[in-house]
Order: C-alpha cells, then sequence, then structure tokens
C-alpha cells in the first residue's frame, strides 16, 4: 500500500509542478505582449529562449506524470 501511496504523491507533485510552469509560461506572454513595442531584440530573444525551456521541461514533466498513471495502474 505504501507503493501507491508514493506514486501519487508523486504525481500530485507533478500536476503541481506542471501548473507553475504553466503559470510561468503564461506571465512571461502576457508581459512580452503587453510591453512588446518597448521590448528590445535581445531581451525578446532572451524570453523566447526561455519560453522553449519552459514548455520542454513542462513536456518532460508531463511524461514522468503519464509514466507514473501508467505505473499506478499496474499496482
Amino acid at each position: 500500500m505504501a507503493k501507491i501511496d508514493e506514486v501519487k504523491e508523486q504525481i500530485g507533485l507533478n500536476k503541481f509542478i506542471m501548473g507553475l510552469i504553466s503559470i510561468m509560461i503564461f506571465s512571461i506572454t502576457g508581459f512580452v505582449v503587453s510591453h512588446y513595442v518597448t521590448i528590445d531584440s535581445s531581451f525578446m530573444i532572451i524570453v523566447s529562449i526561455s519560453l522553449v525551456i519552459l514548455i520542454y521541461i513542462f513536456i518532460l514533466v508531463f511524461s514522468k506524470t503519464i509514466e507514473k498513471i501508467k505505473e499506478l495502474k499496474e499496482l
């Protein structure tokens, strides 16, 4: 029974992390949209790279969560 609880906790933590990453993606995007005229190109490149990295991390966490859900089904 302890293994099931551990997997459930990991799934919950992954969902929390995905929520935080989603908030960061939407916040950065909203900032860029609202300040698009005043942002210089070097800052825009840095923001774009950081958004790509955040999306990549989100996909990694999402795939780990799917693996944990499949593991939970097996238990």
